[in-house]
């Protein structure tokens, strides 16, 4: 989970019971919380802190910012799976530029819903277990849409009154839903199926169904002007305008080409994820390591993304945007955290219309000489012409400057994922007689390799991750 409130990453891990920190000013890694029972799913409580699932109690707490608890509410039984679902404000009746998830929604497998205020834990509205659910959609308008679990239905009810339960066909057996940020409609679909069908909230029936010719769906976002549609391995994102939604109106898909097909990932993503307050989308390719940059108005011409990020590190499992905004607290009050170089520095204060501008000088304490990291690159010598499967292959590493300089260390820790499957093993690479590191590695299967040192000497910075193919 992405805290732009304080600058962090804050992620679960179930098999160790512990919520770590991660700054994204420095990378440091904090431990907040130890001894939990299989922590797996946690949310944002506004400024206040965070919202945590544990599975092995059948419950979620709400902490401080530093980890400190606040509350508990059982949930479910243990064991029961427990996801969150921010609620978010709907654009259209918001005035502020950076939204807030005023409400989080929780849901189990075995069919309890929770809707609380997420910065005071008030409870809006409580649904105990019934039949199990797969997917669960708290609106901005105060409606609960949920999947049962292999029955192609769909329940709506309302947080005032969640007794009252209207049953809806969804024509297929889905697995997810991607509401619209004003609740108005909601899209069915299934990962790895090809039919997707668009719910309206409104009338509480099925209004449209639409199938892939080709490919599978990947993910499926829906912003406030259009729906997003993501195949991999049909290699193509549909867009569909917001304004065709509805009973007995006409709709155009509108496909729009990526780099060619890519294997469909295995797990959830997202991989679609909006670029808010900016009309952009992130398009996530995990095989390519690669995210496409699609501005929604250039959806409609139906040509290839022209922007793109390396997503270097691995293969993505997740990516967060993190809005570095300022943020409104009070009348002519704004906020921003960052990490700025040492020295004087200039803010630039402009109104956009009439050009109005103002420049307010500051300074950052530390020495402006202080010298950043270096960049180095790792080589990478092989033994044999090429790389093989099944046997041992030898690789000779060393670390180069832009100079030339060797910056090789005596041993060096890697982490070698596949990007074709998940598996990944950390080795260690020792100097050899000849100043090189060497290592030894058997991999399971053709495909592509990454090479990922996981620490490096302090002051150096890796320039590009090496890929490795393995041929047979």
């Amino acid at each position: 989970m992405a805290d732009a409130i304080h600058m962090r990453l804050l992620a679960t891990f179930p098999d160790t019971g512990e919520v770590r920190s991660f700054s994204l000013h420095s990378s440091a890694e904090t431990t907040l919380l130890k001894e939990l029972a299989r922590p797996t799913a946690i949310a944002t409580a506004g400024d206040t802190g965070f919202w945590l699932a544990e599975e092995g109690k059948g419950s979620i707490s709400r902490h401080t910012a530093s980890g400190q608890l606040l509350e508990t509410i059982g949930l479910t039984a243990p064991g029961s799976a427990i996801s969150f679902r921010p609620v978010a404000a709907d654009p259209a009746k918001s005035r502020t530029r950076n939204l807030t998830h005023a409400r989080l929604g929780a849901f189990a497998a075995d069919g309890t819903l929770l809707l609380v205020e997420s910065e005071t834990g008030r409870k809006l509205m409580r649904q105990p277990a019934g039949e199990r659910i797969v997917d669960a959609a708290f609106l901005s308008n105060g409606a609960v849409l949920t999947l049962a679990a292999d029955k192609p239905a769909a329940d709506l009810r309302f947080a005032d009154r969640p007794q009252v339960v209207q049953r809806i066909s969804t024509g297929i057996i889905a697995s997810h839903l991607a509401p619209a940020p004003d609740g108005r409609f909601v899209i069915a679909y299934e990962h790895g199926g090809s039919i997707f069908t668009v719910i309206d909230v409104a009338s509480a029936q099925v209004v449209q169904s639409f199938q892939l010719d080709a490919g599978t769906i990947s993910d499926v976002l829906m912003t406030a002007d259009a729906a997003f549609i993501l195949s991999h391995d049909g290699g193509f994102v549909v867009v569909m305008d917001s304004e065709a939604l509805g009973a007995g109106r006409e709709i155009i898909l509108r496909r729009v080409p990526l780099a060619g097909t890519s294997p469909r990932p295995k797990i959830r993503g997202p991989f679609l994820i909006p670029l808010a307050p900016a009309p952009m989308i992130l398009i996530v390719d995990p095989a390519r390591q690669t995210g496409w940059i699609l501005p929604e108005a250039a959806a409609t011409s139906e040509i290839p993304p022209m922007d793109s990020v390396r997503l270097r590190g691995g293969v993505p499992n997740t990516v967060l945007p993190v809005d570095r905004a300022f943020r409104k607290l009070g009348p002519g009050r704004y906020e921003a955290t960052w990490a700025f170089d040492a020295g004087p520095q200039e803010l630039v204060l402009t109104t956009g219309a009439g050009g109005f501008s103002r420049c307010i000088p500051f300074a950052v304490d530390g020495d402006p000489r202080r010298q950043t990291s270096q960049p180095v690159l790792l080589q990478v010598t092989l033994s044999e012409s090429d790389l093989v499967s099944g046997v041992p292959q030898d690789l000779r590493l060393s670390l180069r400057d832009r100079q030339g300089r060797d910056r090789t260390p005596d041993e060096m820790e890697l982490l070698l994922p596949s990007m074709v499957s998940s598996w990944r093993e950390v080795i260690t690479a020792r100097r050899g007689a000849d100043g090189a590191l060497h290592l030894s590695i058997t991999f399971p299967h053709p495909g592509s390799y990454t090479l990922q040192p996981l620490r490096l000497p302090k002051g150096l910075a890796l320039q590009s991750t090496p890929v490795l193919e393995v041929l047979r």
